[in-house]
């Protein structure tokens, strides 16, 4: 599989790739997101390309360990509504408020699409998924 691993300066790291718009995915992939102990993990939507800054976003992992990260950028008052959008602490750079695609507009900063997790973001997904199950929503 050409995608098995992918090279920078980081070293080689696994990659994969998942069905569009598939539900659950990080839960049905756990085993394979978690093997090798990786003290953090990307994801990127597979419509955007750019040389992101994902050194500097594991840098970030390191020093601040929230759980999940996401890459924003700014844009103008009439293309951010054609994206997510972002409203942060302008001290911490916490997400106050997110909005995918508001019909008025938000604010400049939009999603980019790249999000890093740590491996505890998966742990509350067990109980989800389970209780979704029971429910009938999966």
């Amino acid at each position: 599989d050409p995608l098995s691993w992918l090279s920078g300066p980081w070293g080689q790291v696994p990659a994969g790739i998942c069905p569009p718009r598939h539900r659950g995915w990080s839960y049905h992939f756990r085993d394979q997101i978690l093997a090798g102990s990786p003290e953090a993990f990307f994801v990127l939507n597979a419509d955007v390309c750019s040389d992101f800054p994902l050194s500097a976003m594991l840098e970030a992992h390191r020093r601040q360990r929230h759980p999940f990260l996401l890459l924003g950028t700014t844009a103008n008052r009439t293309q951010s509504l054609n994206y997510g959008c972002i409203v942060e602490n302008p001290q911490t750079h916490e997400v106050l408020h997110y909005v995918e695609k508001p019909s008025t507009f938000i604010s400049d900063i939009i999603n980019c699409g790249i999000y890093l997790f740590s491996p505890e973001a998966l742990k509350p997904l067990r109980d989800v998924f389970q209780r979704n199950q029971q429910d009938g929503q999966l």
